[in-house]
């Protein structure tokens, strides 16, 4: 019988670190977690932290680029079969692209996926510089902002940027709570539980109403060229 194969210390060492300050930051909030805290809720010295991370930048895209690379490259090809297919992205192809590729984390790598949530959250809600940078720079060439702006001609730009900003809170929250079990005053829910998969489909039918308001409130008169131009020519479900 072969040898069973080492793991490598260093890299377990690694994924503690990490696994750790995710947890930290999401309970907490990223401000409020300190490197000592960190080391000492993980079990190791503060050399050990600075050894693999060097500080609490790197060790903050180091969580991101353990998760994101994936979502957005889902995301990615979600919105460019979309344009291959000579469709205009939907209201609901902006939602499903937003939702669906961290719902699929969520529920695929549970209890991870639900930690890695919380704090994502979290680095947005503070609008964490690491974060933004990240989510930028993969994100590019991906106009979600420009295809909701297109969808609801009549809404102001900060109009679409709020509506993104409650989008990816709603997201982020609720899907960080996916496949939990019901609390106390969830009696219905309790008797007939939801799965993971049946909980991120709601949470796309909600989200749906609400942007799909948005869009039916900021269309141009009827028959107006920029009516023509701005009316999504497919309703689609944008999937990977």
């Amino acid at each position: 019988m072969p040898p069973r194969p080492r793991s490598d210390p260093s890299a377990q060492t690694r994924k503690r670190i990490l696994d750790t300050a995710e947890r930290l930051f999401g309970e907490r909030g990223v401000a409020a977690v300190s490197l000592r805290d960190i080391n000492r809720s993980a079990g190791i010295s503060q050399g050990v932290l600075h050894y693999h991370f060097g500080g609490r930048d790197a060790l903050i895209e180091a969580i991101l680029q353990r998760w994101l690379p994936g979502v957005n490259a889902e995301r990615r090809q979600m919105y460019d079969a979309i344009l291959a297919a000579g469709r205009t992205p939907s209201e609901r192809d902006v939602v499903e692209i937003l939702c669906l590729p961290l719902a699929r984390l969520a529920t695929a790598r549970q209890p991870a996926g639900r930690r890695f949530l919380r704090c994502l959250a979290r680095l947005g809600q503070e609008e964490n510089p690491v974060w933004a940078r990240t989510t930028r720079t993969q994100m590019s060439g991906v106009e979600l902002h420009e295809a909701l702006q297109a969808c609801a001609p009549g809404a102001s730009p900060a109009l679409i940027e709020w509506y993104f900003s409650m989008m990816l809170n709603v997201i982020h929250g609720t899907l960080s709570e996916a496949g939990r079990a019901a609390r106390s005053w969830q009696r219905a829910l309790a008797a007939e539980p939801m799965s993971p998969e049946d909980q991120a489909e709601a949470l796309v039918e909600f989200i749906c109403e609400g942007v799909g308001g948005l869009v039916r409130r900021n269309q141009p008169a009827a028959g107006t060229p920029r009516a023509q131009e701005s009316r999504p020519r497919g309703r689609g479900a944008a999937r990977a």
